[in-house]
């Protein structure tokens, strides 16, 4: 081990420490060949400490085998990043990445007809909660309340349904749940016949 506080440069087991453009950064080289390199604040007698603090911690893991490669542990903005990658996404962010990729390309009239529709009723006035792709039969269910199935289907064939299997495409998602719960479309009435009596 070897501390200099005045130069801000340290070796803790495999974990170097520095100061580089005004800012402590810790190195190390774990597992084999992954050379990983955390800012942990701008330089200051404090963030020094904490550093010093969490390269013990670091070195510490290796050596008992408790590492964690995601260095959410060891970093809180690894950790927030890794949240907002492991949090599902909702139709909404679905539906914006979609809207996004596509407006060059989709007819005016659909965009103008459907996208309106499917922004305004289906995702404007639906719980926020029925939007998670979790809930997607609880957010049918409730659609089918509210509009015919008829009135549904075109609005799912033009914006819920490609927005979800883009998603699928680009391994947002695993699969296109909605494509495997049943709109039915009840149609019209058949017309009965009577015997006059």
């Amino acid at each position: 081990m070897y501390i200099n506080n005045e130069e801000r440069k340290a070796k803790i087991g495999r974990v170097s420490l520095s100061v580089r453009n005004g800012s402590v950064k810790i190195r190390f080289t774990y597992p084999t060949n992954t050379k990983e390199d955390l800012t942990v604040g701008k330089d200051s007698d404090v963030v020094w400490a904490s550093a010093i603090r969490l390269a013990n911690i670091i070195n510490s893991d290796i050596e008992t085998e408790n590492y964690d490669q995601t260095l959410a542990k060891y970093s809180i903005r690894r950790a927030s990043r890794l949240q907002l990658a492991n949090k599902q996404p909702s139709l909404i962010d679905l539906w914006q990445t979609y809207k996004e990729i596509s407006k060059e390309r989709v007819a005016a009239t659909t965009k103008k007809k459907h996208w309106t529709q499917y922004e305004k009723h289906y995702l404007g006035k639906t719980p926020k909660e029925l939007l998670e792709l979790d809930r997607a039969s609880e957010f049918v269910a409730h659609l089918l309340t509210r509009y015919s199935s008829g009135s549904i289907l075109p609005i799912f064939s033009n914006c819920l349904n490609p927005s979800v299997n883009l998603a699928v495409k680009m391994g947002k998602i695993e699969r296109n749940i909605y494509a495997a719960i049943s709109i039915a479309n009840k149609g019209k009435k058949p017309i009965e016949a009577y015997e006059p009596t």
